[in-house]
């Protein structure tokens, strides 16, 4: 094979090769540049906070439904302390979350009255805490 010239595509060899003249101006670049849109408001903010904090309590509600005896009692009680926390950073609305909370319980096999008083107490309990950083926890 007869030997080639071989180049490598380079921003230096394309500048020198292509650039404009030296002694031409060149001409401004017109950008239209649009930041967001007038429907990226803060109602979709507010819907991935909601979606966010349903998401902590269904993962929380899957994992109590899905555990065997020890531990299902404090498990629910953390869940309810966590609904009351998302609820006060209205991010939740706290008696569907708790429903969900309770049919896990339920289906655990904790006791209907030990389910009730334990979610009592556990969302008494979050009323003292601070609301939950839900914008730290998504990570903004």
């Amino acid at each position: 094979l007869p030997a080639r010239d071989r180049r490598f595509l380079s921003w230096a060899w394309l500048v020198s090769e292509y650039g404009p003249d030296e002694d031409e101006e060149a001409p401004p670049i017109a950008m239209d540049i649009d930041f967001g849109s007038e429907f990226d408001s803060n109602d979709r903010h507010e819907k991935r906070r909601r979606s966010f904090a349903a998401g902590l309590v269904r993962y929380r509600a899957a994992k109590l439904a899905s555990s065997g005896e020890g531990g299902r009692n404090a498990s629910l009680f953390g869940a309810a302390r966590l609904v009351r926390q998302l609820e006060a950073a209205g991010a939740l609305d706290g008696r569907a979350a708790l429903g969900e909370l309770e049919a896990a319980a339920l289906q655990a096999g904790l006791p209907s009255k030990e389910v009730r008083r334990t979610m009592a107490s556990g969302y008494a309990a979050g009323s003292s805490d601070p609301a939950f950083d839900i914008e730290r926890e998504m990570g903004e």
